[in-house]
């Protein structure tokens, strides 16, 4: 499949001296852009060193940095095993994809935010078939959470690839809600399946083709998958290169289009990263578990800064494993760390790049 936009190798092969021992450093092969004048100029060679930092700390196998501004690469970079091929696990870096793959169906008016479970699986039925797809893409739907945190053996569908999402979601609906939709909010991954299956229902197709036709093959992400099986983990089943998920974030930096292909409504990128909490209270949250700040929630989307008024400045889609990716619409930024450890050793390592890198663009 012929890819969106070429890469080009840049950067030397360098050698890392850590802890003693050598790691090689792989060539840095950036997207072609258009160059704006003045741009790369800015010495980013502090982003490397926190992650060299980080890379002797943990004992990381490798790491990747990608900043873009619009479209220009302002840096790129690779250490250790990684390259630009590399493919990895993006756990909750999935809810991003997912969401934003349902609101395709939604632009097309296969769905609607508001409409009831009940609508398109109609063996749910009380308040459980009261949840809507929005609660569900929100955390607010009511359903037991954790996302792969001390599931309940009813959860344990999740992650069985022998099964199938219908199925799966059967399971699910015999577990009792832990409060009424809409009034608490709760990191689910099993929200997601049942909002997953809500998708297969109303477009006739298997998720699988879903998510090829209205996302991977417009964006040309030809290394990015849920996985196989019938019964794809929505909320944290991708696997995913570098290059392929910037794809995502250009689209989504660009409202919706990349080189002039419309993927969502401008609208639809704007509802995402819109506050739908609603200031209920939050009974579980990843942020907060491991000691950060109190944040709200879009659709598939963590609101990591906002402005005085509640806009967002930054929202971001952390995985467990550590695979981070943010749009900063106030710098017209994305960026991605591309790693695998236990996510609370890599969140302080990108927040830090992340304000290296404001900095930087600011100067």
């Amino acid at each position: 499949m012929k890819r969106a936009w070429r890469w080009v190798l840049l950067g030397l092969v360098g050698l890392l001296v850590l802890g003693g021992c050598g790691r090689m450093r792989t060539p840095a092969a950036a997207p072609v852009a258009t160059l704006a004048a003045g741009m790369g100029t800015q010495d980013f060679g502090a982003l490397d060193s926190v992650i060299e930092q980080a890379l002797a700390e943990h004992g990381w196998r490798g790491a990747g940095i990608l900043i873009m501004q619009g479209d220009t690469v302002l840096h790129e970079q690779y250490f250790g095993a990684y390259s630009a091929a590399t493919v990895i696990p993006i756990a909750s870096g999935s809810k991003w994809l997912a969401a934003a793959t349902i609101m395709t169906l939604v632009d097309a008016g296969k769905l609607q935010l508001d409409d009831p479970v009940s609508m398109y699986l109609p063996e749910f039925s009380g308040q459980p078939g009261q949840m809507t797809l929005r609660q569900l893409l929100s955390h607010t739907s009511g359903m037991v959470g954790k996302d792969g945190v001390n599931l309940p053996p009813e959860q344990a569908c999740l992650g069985d690839r022998r099964t199938t999402l219908a199925a799966c979601v059967e399971q699910l609906r015999q577990v009792p809600l832990e409060a009424a939709p809409g009034t608490q909010f709760d990191y689910s991954g099993a929200g997601f399946q049942v909002a997953g299956r809500m998708a297969e229902v109303s477009a006739g197709q298997s998720w699988a083709d879903i998510f090829e036709q209205r996302m991977a093959a417009p964006l040309g992400m030809t290394s990015t998958t849920f996985g196989r099986g019938d019964n794809p983990r929505i909320a944290g089943g991708v696997s995913t290169s570098m290059h392929d998920y910037a794809q995502f974030l250009r689209m989504l930096l660009h409202s919706g289009t990349l080189d002039g292909q419309q993927v969502l409504a401008p609208a639809s990128v704007a509802e995402m990263e819109r506050d739908q909490t609603n200031g209920v209270p939050i009974f579980y949250s990843p942020q907060t578990k491991y000691g950060g700040p109190e944040l709200r929630y879009g659709l598939g989307v963590w609101r990591t800064r906002v402005d005085s008024v509640g806009n967002a400045l930054e929202v971001s889609s952390p995985g467990a494993f550590g695979f981070t990716p943010w749009i900063d619409r106030e710098h017209n930024l994305l960026g991605i760390l591309m790693v695998v450890d236990q996510g609370p050793r890599v969140y302080p390592v990108a927040e830090q790049l992340k304000q290296l890198t404001r900095t930087l663009v600011e100067q």
